[in-house]
């Protein structure tokens, strides 16, 4: 008689390997440049990696063991130095929750919106690079369930069209949908425009 929940098993574990396998081992934390988004795009790989290969379900011991592994020459430097005590050091979320704060410094709300207060498109910047700016400097502003209409309003004022800027202001019902979605029409007919504008060869 054949043993079936065993077969099941093996197949099972060797499906499970093979998947760990192949799944894309985050790559190492960049502990240069712009630390807030190397660490979210880390983290985020991070999560991903032990969903998919299931290692969220494993030993705190391997989790631990995996992440040190995969975190970088620079960064275990970083994590080695960190006050943690021996007890801290075993727990996976403690470690991660405490590299979050070093990569992650708590943040001066006011000097941030000042910050997000003073941007303005830049010559040759796309319209979605703009927006897509403002996103990222608002993300740590703190505007809550406002964050759509400050960014509507400082694309507003900040967008260096000017036919653009009054369409916007004579618009009724502006919310940011329409006003990305105006600016980048405009920005379609002024790059038409000039292109219809050069000799003919």
């Amino acid at each position: 008689m054949t043993d079936t929940s065993g077969e099941q098993q093996a197949v099972a574990q060797a499906t499970t390997l093979n998947f760990t396998s192949t799944f894309p081992v985050p790559s190492p934390m960049v502990c240069q440049g712009d630390k807030v988004a190397n660490w979210e795009s880390f983290k985020q790989q991070w999560e991903d990696y032990e969903v998919a290969t299931g290692l969220e379900k494993r030993d705190a011991k391997i989790r631990l063991a995996t992440l040190r592994s995969v975190m970088g020459k620079e960064c275990m430097q970083i994590f080695m130095n960190l006050k943690l005590t021996v007890e801290e050091r075993k727990d996976i979320e403690i470690c991660i929750g405490a590299l979050e704060a070093h990569f992650k410094p708590k943040r001066n709300v006011v000097y941030e919106r000042y910050e997000f207060n003073l941007c303005s498109q830049n010559a040759e910047e796309s319209v979605d690079d703009y927006v897509n700016r403002l996103r990222k400097l608002a993300s740590s502003c703190q505007f809550g369930t406002l964050t759509d209409e400050l960014i509507r309003d400082r694309l507003v004022l900040g967008i260096t069209d000017r036919s653009t800027k009054l369409r916007l202001l004579k618009e009724d019902g502006l919310n940011l949908n329409k006003a990305v979605n105006m600016c980048r029409s405009s920005e379609i007919a002024n790059i038409q425009l000039k292109s219809m504008s050069r000799p003919q060869t």
